[in-house]
Formats: structure tokens, sequence, C-alpha cells
């Protein structure tokens, strides 16, 4: 997905706002910062976006085995023998080089969670195959269903060993506070980091930065820049970017102007510029279905949705 730095959105919301895009920051957060979140989230489900669409394969439970740490009950999928298998007790073992872990039998319960460890969340499901669809058209759909857990296999289907899963991505949420340098950062807190001037959510207890500063040309990993030459690398093992599509721009400013407009009171400015946010989504859509020739009719299985953090402020 081609994203943009969220200071890009704010400078042009800041433009038809009248001011800085400091100021806006300073002034006007959590006003903005609601108004993203409602909109975003309206944009990200009005159309089949396929920016926002993902493919990849997953393994069931607990995903695939690596070298590591793992807690009892956890289960693995072990290429090496092709098995299922659980830890009997907190472990660093092979599966099957010794009692530590217990081959699971067959029928198993199939069922790909909704969280998976070092795999990102699965938004609203789209399907499920036995292969990947990509290069094979008539790749095998498997039938399922949605529960707590995830997304259940249903028997008497086909029982692959993985399934490759088509969904679109988890909407990003824009609620945090600005970060402290050398503050403790706990799962699922999220925090403006005015250096970078984005907006990162925290994966495991840290104290990290979110972003380090890298010099021009660096490759690897989650890398954005701004129009300063300013280039930024997330610390992926503690942080995920929270990220804005490109193509959304235009639409986001003019729908949060409009919310802003509302908030003052101004109904008739606010309802134009709710028609220019309208009109901004159609002429995406119109895009994707008539010059890049992509169908947006998809079956949708809504996802779980993300518990939402409880502080919304966001200031300088």
């Amino acid at each position: 997905m081609r994203t943009l730095p969220l200071k890009q959105l704010l400078a042009q919301i800041a433009v038809l706002v009248g001011t800085r895009w400091q100021d806006l920051l300073a002034d006007e957060a959590s006003r903005w910062t609601d108004a993203l979140n409602l909109r975003i989230e309206s944009a990200w489900q009005a159309f089949h976006w396929p920016e926002l669409r993902v493919i990849e394969q997953r393994y069931f439970y607990d995903g695939l085995w690596k070298a590591g740490s793992y807690a009892a009950g956890k289960i693995k999928y072990h290429a090496p023998t092709q098995k299922y298998w659980q830890a009997a007790v907190a472990t660093s073992a092979t599966p099957g080089a010794n009692d530590d872990w217990t081959e699971l039998a067959e029928p198993l319960y199939r069922i790909v969670p909704w969280d998976q460890d070092d795999q990102p969340p699965l938004g609203d499901l789209y399907s499920v195959h036995a292969e990947d669809p990509r290069p094979h058209r008539s790749a095998r759909e498997l039938a399922f269903d949605l529960n707590g857990d995830g997304a259940r296999i249903l028997p008497p289907h086909h029982q692959p060993l993985s399934a490759w899963v088509q969904y679109r991505q988890v909407c990003p949420r824009f609620a945090g506070e600005p970060y402290q340098d050398g503050q403790e950062s706990a799962p699922g807190e999220i925090y403006y980091y005015a250096p970078a001037g984005e907006c990162y959510l925290c994966l495991v207890p840290t104290t990290s930065v979110p972003a380090d500063s890298v010099p021009f040309g660096t490759e690897g990993g989650d890398i954005i820049g701004d129009e300063s030459g300013n280039w930024f690398a997330t610390d992926i093992a503690h942080w995920q970017r929270q990220p804005i599509p490109a193509f959304l721009q235009r639409a986001l400013a003019r729908g949060i102007y409009a919310d802003l407009l509302r908030g003052d009171g101004l109904e008739d400015e606010a309802n134009d510029a709710e028609q220019l946010y309208q009109q901004a989504l159609q002429q995406q859509m119109k895009r994707i279905v008539h010059q890049n020739n992509q169908l947006p009719e998809m079956r949708v299985f809504p996802g779980r949705r993300p518990r939402q953090p409880s502080r919304c402020r966001l200031t300088a």
C-alpha cells in the first residue's frame, strides 16, 4: 500500500482551515483526531480498495514453529515433520525431539486466528483457499465460519495443513498522546512521534523510540521520508506505524474539514465540504473500476473490530 506521512495530511487540512499544521496539532488535537478516526474507518469500509487487500499464507492455531521459547499449551506447525504439535511444558526444544511436545492427531480443529504470533491481525475476510489464489485462479476455496477465535475451516472439507487467506487490512487508529523519549510504553498504546510526524502503535513493552533517523537511501523495513529530506525507520520489533493510504488523502482532508466546520456550527459550509468528500471517494472508486479494470464485487465477512484506545490526546 502506498502511504503518505501523517503530517502531510495535517498540512492539507491546515490549508483548508487557514492555519499551520503545527498550530492545528496544538489547538485542535482532539477534534481532528476524532474526525480522522471516524473518516478513515468510513472510507476504509466504503469500497473494496485493492491496495488494502492482502493475500497470504496462514498456518492454523499459533502459526509456524521457529526456533525459540514457547509457553505450555502453544500449538505450532513444524514444517520438517509436516505436523502440528502442542507444547506440554514451557520449552525451547524442537517438536519431536523429546517429550516437551505432543503431536496432534487428525481430525484437527482447523482455525485461522484473528491474531497470530508474528503476523498482522486479520481484518474483514474475503475468502479462504487451500492454495495460493494468485497464480492459481482455480484455487480451491474453503468453506469457513467466523467465531471469537477466528475463521474455522468447516468439515468435511478438504483439510489442508495451511490456508491462504484474502482479507482487508485492519483500519489504523490515530488516538494517542505525544511520545516522550525514554518512556515505558505498553502494547496497544498509540503515540504521536514528533520527529517523524507519525503515529505509532506499541506492539510489546518497550522503552525504545518508535523510529530512528536514517540516511537517505537506506533499504529494508518500514522507512518513510518527508519533503525536507528526513528519513525514519520504524522499530518494527516494538512498534507499528499507523499508515494513511495515499489514495485517500484528498477525501480524508475534506471529510475532516467538514467535521471541523460542523463542530463550529457552520452547517452550510460543512455540507459543501461533505459533498467534496463524497465526490473524492467516488472519483477514486471510478478510477479503480474503469482505469484499472478491477471489479469491486466481493463477498465480505466482517472481522473483529479492534479495542479502542482509552486516550485521545495528541499535541505537538
